[in-house]
């Protein structure tokens, strides 16, 4: 049997997808988007992180937050920690909501640390993935308006310190001392 014309690589790509779309109507477009909005809960939260800023409304954070607070309570027992960055990721690429996406990596150092304080001491990848995030929080913070913004998660991250302290692995320390500089060098 001949090869001979087949596409060597098959994947579908942006391009092959961007083509029709181009000379498709607004009413096509919009239809498209409402089907998308209907094919799965991982879409409207999507455009709804993307596109609903009415304050009146549920916060689209709120699923995310969701997503994170599940992945570390499964009925398993194994924190699905990909899952939970995922959903950290996710939003950020859907909103561009840099306090949002605070909101969220922190969500998930404090979820992770209760974790551990409820059920005992987990492995060293747990408490690295927790750091990095604590990491990215940090050095996220220190590209905006850090005083307002600290101050909003000010009670937060001096909570979490609390809770931390003790934890095993040197993650307790760690968590201390980040959230020591972070405080220290944002007092107003």
């Amino acid at each position: 049997m001949s090869r001979m014309g087949q596409k060597k690589n098959s994947a579908v790509k942006w391009t092959d997808i961007k083509r029709p779309l181009n000379s498709w109507g607004r009413a096509e477009l919009i239809g498209l988007i409402h089907d998308l909005f209907n094919f799965s809960a991982e879409n409207k939260e999507f455009l709804a992180a993307r596109l609903v800023h009415d304050a009146s409304m549920v916060a689209p954070i709120k699923a995310y937050r969701r997503r994170i607070i599940d992945a570390f309570n499964k009925a398993d027992g194994y924190p699905e920690l990909a899952k939970a960055r995922d959903a950290i990721r996710n939003y950020e690429k859907a909103s561009s909501d840099t306090p949002g996406t605070l909101d969220l990596m922190l969500t998930y150092v404090e979820t992770g640390t209760d974790f551990t304080r409820e059920y005992g001491d987990m492995y060293a990848g747990f408490y690295d993935s927790l750091c990095s995030v604590l990491d990215s929080f940090a050095r996220k913070l220190a590209n905006i308006e850090r005083r307002e913004q600290l101050e909003q998660f000010r009670g937060r991250l001096e909570t979490l310190a609390k809770n931390a302290k003790g934890i095993g692995w040197g993650y307790g320390d760690y968590v201390c001392e980040t959230v020591a500089r972070l405080t220290r060098h944002n007092k107003a």
